[in-house]
């Protein structure tokens, strides 16, 4: 894909879906809402956003709420990721809540899709893996004495 195409048709549309999806959750009653596609700092990199967008998962949200097609998306996954180790609350774009097992599958089936297009799944296959992991290890349990 080339720069101007990826710029126009893909970057351009998602950043215009997000400020449409942020605006329909406002008027679902949630008055604060950020969408994050829109906020741009000139020579970050996508790992410097991520890093931003965890502490704000962190500190500021109580609920993330994803939108359709989200799992495609390294950056969304990596919320997802986020959310889920926070105890965050987490919506699918109609509002219905994400249980993290039943989204591990998606997520496999976006990285498929990619891989088989030619893109270069990796980032999100590593994030997968995360999510994978956190879903299915054992909880730990601390052992009292005696």
């Amino acid at each position: 894909i080339n720069e101007k195409f990826y710029l126009e048709q893909i970057m351009q549309a998602n950043i215009r879906d997000g400020v449409n999806f942020g605006s329909e959750i406002r008027r679902r009653g949630f008055a604060e809402v950020i969408v994050p596609g829109i906020f741009f700092a000139g020579g970050w990199t996508q790992e410097h956003y991520m890093s931003l967008w965890e502490q704000v998962i962190e500190k500021f949200a109580t609920q993330i709420h994803f939108n359709n097609d989200w799992e495609f998306s390294n950056g969304c996954a990596q919320e997802f990721l986020f959310g889920m180790q926070r105890g965050k609350g987490l919506f699918a774009r109609d509002g219905s809540p994400l249980a993290p097992l039943d989204q591990v599958g998606r997520i496999r089936i976006a990285i498929d899709e990619i891989d088989s297009i030619g893109a270069d799944p990796t980032t999100l296959y590593n994030t997968y893996r995360r999510i994978e992991l956190a879903v299915s290890a054992p909880k730990m349990y601390s052992v009292g004495n005696g």
